[in-house]
């Protein structure tokens, strides 16, 4: 029998904001010189972070061995234009590359890294780039006004000597009420809905 292949993250990067919004400014919610959260600078968003922390990841890789790359966010930078071809072509990757973005879901970037290890599994892929990012907006005066901060991650997806490997996995479709954006058909107004 032939030797069996461990799949997993060969590498990992990080990208976080270097600007910083204290808690204090937010409502007068903790004292000065207290805890902060990261914030995109005005010409960041979801994509440039994604593409920050993928530099950081396959900064000594070989980027002819990649031929996927998966960009997963809830905070798009474009409504339509795919993200993840656009990441590809600032990261050098090359027309060949197949490129898919996994959104609208707090799910996307855990999703996009099963999505990964499947495809190098099954054969249908060498080595899958996963860039997540997200700028998310929170209600204001809200628990998660503090709690989101902005940054991007990013994972090598491969056989070649792993760092670490998912071992077993689960999934649960439930519908959560909880916070979530309604955009209107025609995209005229988007509402913010909570329970």
């Amino acid at each position: 029998m032939g030797e069996t292949m461990t799949v997993g993250i060969e590498s990992y990067g990080i990208y976080i904001p270097i600007t910083r919004l204290p808690f204090s400014v937010i409502g007068g919610k903790g004292p000065s010189g207290g805890a902060e959260k990261a914030v995109a600078w005005h010409d960041e968003d979801s994509l440039t972070m994604a593409v920050s922390a993928g530099r950081d990841c396959i900064y000594d890789c070989d980027k002819a061995e990649i031929d996927t790359l998966i960009f997963a966010s809830t905070t798009w930078a474009y409504s339509e234009k795919q993200g993840a071809s656009v990441a590809a072509k600032a990261l050098g990757l090359g027309e060949h590359v197949k490129t898919i973005d996994i959104g609208s879901s707090l799910r996307a970037g855990t999703l996009a890294i099963q999505v990964a290890i499947d495809a190098v599994t099954a054969g249908s892929a060498n080595k899958v780039l996963v860039i997540t990012a997200d700028c998310r907006m929170a209600t204001p005066k809200s628990a998660a006004e503090l709690q989101l901060g902005d940054g991007a991650a990013a994972f090598l997806i491969g056989r070649d000597n792993p760092v670490a490997s998912l071992t077993a996995n689960a999934s649960s479709a439930n519908e959560m009420m909880d916070l979530w954006i309604y955009l209107s058909p025609w995209r005229r107004h988007t509402s913010i809905i909570s329970f």
